[in-house]
């Protein structure tokens, strides 16, 4: 391996590999130090979610003391008035749900079918037999068992009443006592009274001790948050405080929005629970609001498991089936209502994760830390996707986690083509079309595949076969744009010209292919607008002739360029060329995709007889727009589509 390559490959091998290492021993410290982080955790996100009201409250000449303290009590006085509520509501039910059990007893009955399902009766078929088949078995003699080396069976308690020896009334006594009546035995615990309280309380002690750590660290965070923010930007560096100071801001406004709506929209469908199972008449319809609040935290599982209960619930209280029903119905469209209406309408794009990304990151929070994992599952895995997108080491993170594309539109249609999926290719473009014009689609999807097919034929990575499909492909695509842009029939964006152009555009292709597709697609373009256009190959050196295309019908010559460096001396000649064969015609050059080259290429091709030199579609359809501005309409005569236009009066060339 050249050494060159060796030294390339270890600059990029190298930070990906520090990276790697650097997540692994992240998450295994996360793991094994899970009891410190989790408060710790839990206090960054409380920050994010009480930093605004803690600002707003500071605003209003409450000092930061005095806004932090507040703005924490409101938060954990909800917090507590919420668990105190629970817990009334909670042991309420318990009392009544001895009351409850006998009639949802009688309704699992009559849920269960009347006849057996055919796979119990074949269970029990095949359990019937195995009993026919043991009882049928003869039992082992004595001999035959001492033959195989097994051990003969135990004597019985009368056998040993009956042996010989004077003792069988002894042995008889011991066995009945150890066998007959097993004596009672009763484990007494001598450990210290108060040892033995914080022994069993010890549960009840970790969680107070946790909720408050993360009080202190939610207090102190919120106090010194400028603090902290200029530790992390020191200790990312001084010279890199732009990317830092904006992957803070952008981190910090995306988790606020994202656990202010999640609060507003989980607080709306518990308050619209409550609201429902009251007028349903559900008993401790408070409880299930509530639950069905605080569990809607919990992705995916939380809203199944907040109603089950309530159903459950409605079957043993109510007679009938009308109001069990009806409580399904209103977790179901309740449900239906804020994923697809709420939550799209406030979360919009806020959390910047993709629906993979957040059901990895459940399963992968949940494993590290439990069910409290899977509460802060989304607000953390948005926090690591916004550092990753601007952390270089970091990037593969937000590749694999952002709900952003992992790759271009032009280089997913140009994988496509080179797949042989023309039907995937097709749905792309149509998909584009949908919300661009076809001079968007030409500059920002179909030319930058060409120059991408190019590149890989330059570099020997593109067989003729694959290459000659992928042309093929993209000159159906354009004879097809009818048929897939969506706005063709509704009138289409890019399209100006109401009348015919007294003018006729000759579309060059400057030497391969994949220039004549491109003017292809110029050709298709111009001729919708109005104009007489027709596509060719530039005439070889030294002949001054395209076809049998006459003078006095080319009002103006485009010149299709896809690869600008290979292609710059030959465009050179041809304008040459051109410019000695047409005089009157205008003479426009299109470089696709040289944008850094087109300053220093337009003066020399000026020089050669060019009137203008583009490097877009767009820019192409302009120029020639402003050549051959379109005639206004008739009195009395209405502006005829451009649907209904004659063919060519321009003779094709090949």
């Amino acid at each position: 391996m050249p050494a060159n390559d060796r030294y390339a490959r270890q600059s990029i091998l190298t930070p990906s590999v520090a990276a790697l290492l650097l997540t692994c021993a992240a998450v295994a410290i996360c793991y094994f130090a899970r009891e410190v982080l989790l408060p710790f955790a839990l206090a960054i996100l409380l920050s994010f979610l009480l930093a605004p009201l803690a600002r707003r409250l500071q605003r209003w000449r409450l000092g930061r003391v005095g806004s932090v303290i507040l703005a924490v009590s409101i938060a954990f006085g909800a917090l507590g008035a919420t668990g105190w509520i629970v817990t009334r509501q909670v042991l309420d039910l318990a009392g009544n749900i001895s009351s409850y059990e006998d009639r949802l007893v009688e309704r699992l009955k009559a849920l269960r079918p009347s006849r057996k399902s055919a796979i119990t009766e074949v269970a029990q078929t095949v359990e019937h037999i195995e009993e026919k088949l043991a009882s049928a078995e003869p039992a082992p003699s004595s001999d035959s068992a001492t033959a195989a080396g097994q051990q003969p069976e135990p004597q019985s308690t009368a056998a040993v009443e009956e042996a010989p020896g004077g003792d069988g009334n002894i042995a008889a006594d011991l066995v009945h006592a150890f066998t007959a009546r097993p004596l009672p035995v009763q484990i007494v615990d001598t450990t210290f009274m108060p040892v033995r309280l914080l022994r069993d309380a010890s549960p009840l002690l970790s969680s107070v001790g946790s909720l408050a750590v993360t009080i202190v660290f939610v207090i102190f965070m919120l106090l010194q948050r400028d603090d902290l923010r200029d530790r992390l930007i020191r200790l990312a560096g001084t010279s890199r405080v732009y990317l830092t100071t904006q992957a803070l801001d952008d981190a910090a406004r995306r988790v606020s929005r994202y656990l202010l709506m999640q609060l507003i929209i989980n607080g709306t469908y518990g308050l619209a629970v409550a609201v429902g199972l009251y007028f349903i008449g559900l008993p401790n319809f408070m409880l299930w609001g509530l639950l069905a609040m605080l569990l809607r935290f919990v992705p995916y599982v939380g809203p199944i498991i907040a109603s089950v209960t309530p159903v459950a619930l409605s079957l043993a209280v109510f007679e009938g089936w009308t109001l069990p029903l009806a409580t399904a119905a209103l977790f179901i469209v309740l449900e239906l209502v804020t994923n697809n209406i709420l939550e799209p309408w406030l979360y919009g794009s806020s959390t910047g994760v993709s629906t993979l990304g957040i059901i990895t990151a459940a399963v992968f929070w949940t494993w590290l830390w439990g069910p409290v994992g899977l509460v802060l599952a989304t607000p953390l895995t948005v926090c690591i996707t916004v550092m990753a997108r601007h952390m270089p080491q970091f990037y593969f993170l937000n590749i694999l986690l952002a709900d952003e594309p992992p790759l271009e539109l032009k280089v997913r249609f140009y994988q496509r083509l080179l797949a042989r999926d023309y039907d995937d290719a097709t749905d792309l473009v149509s998909d584009y079309l949908n919300s661009h014009d076809r001079a968007e689609l030409g500059d920002g999807v179909l030319l930058p595949a060409l120059h991408l097919a190019e590149s890989d034929r330059d570099a020997g990575h593109l067989s003729e076969d694959r290459e000659n499909y992928i042309y093929e492909s993209v000159t159906e695509l354009v004879s097809d744009l009818d048929d897939l842009d969506p706005s063709a029939d509704a009138g289409d964006k890019s399209k100006v010209a109401a009348a015919p152009r007294d003018a006729g555009v000759l579309c060059l292709a400057s030497e391969d292919t994949a220039d004549f597709v491109a003017a292809s697609l110029l050709t298709h373009m111009l001729t919708r607008r109005g104009f007489r256009a027709v596509t060719a190959y530039a005439p070889p050196a030294g002949d001054d002739l395209v076809a049998d295309v006459p003078e006095h019908e080319v009002n103006a010559i485009i010149i299709s360029t896809v690869a600008p460096r290979r292609g710059a001396l030959r465009t050179r000649r041809i304008c040459l060329n051109l410019h000695r064969r047409y005089p009157n015609a205008r003479l426009l050059v299109g470089l696709w995709h040289a944008e850094q080259e087109l300053n220093r290429t337009r003066e020399r091709l000026t020089k050669t007889g060019a009137d203008a030199v583009v490097s877009s579609v767009a820019k192409a359809i302009e120029q020639i727009d402003t050549w051959f501005p379109p005639k206004p309409p008739e009195p009395d005569q209405p502006a005829t589509d451009d649907s209904d236009k004659p063919e060519l009066a321009l003779a094709s060339a090949s």
